[in-house]
């Protein structure tokens, strides 16, 4: 294996963590996002701040990810932040 090769893997493999970092990142407030949702008696699903968001993310891409990859990663992320949120409001309703 060549440095180089070897350079860059080091380097995708700090920005996979960074990655991770940022997705906690995102959770934390994503979760408090849910807690408001709830005082507020609102869905955790706001598909029209989704389809917004979605279309922006796509919008301001420049870089080589299709629109259909940047589509596919986020959808992902929302149906999780969502599905999470839900299980946080199971917990502190059976508490």
């Amino acid at each position: 294996m060549t440095t180089n090769l070897h350079d860059l893997r080091k380097e995708i493999t700090q920005i996979s963590h960074d990655i991770v970092a940022l997705l906690n990142r995102r959770h934390d407030i994503s979760q408090t996002i849910g807690k408001e949702k709830q005082r507020l008696g609102l869905p955790l699903r706001d598909s029209v701040r989704e389809a917004i968001l979605l279309q922006n993310l796509i919008d301001g891409n420049t870089g080589a990810y299709p629109p259909q990859a940047i589509e596919i990663l986020f959808q992902t992320i929302f149906d999780i932040s969502v599905a999470m949120q839900a299980s946080e409001r199971e917990d502190t309703t059976t508490q």
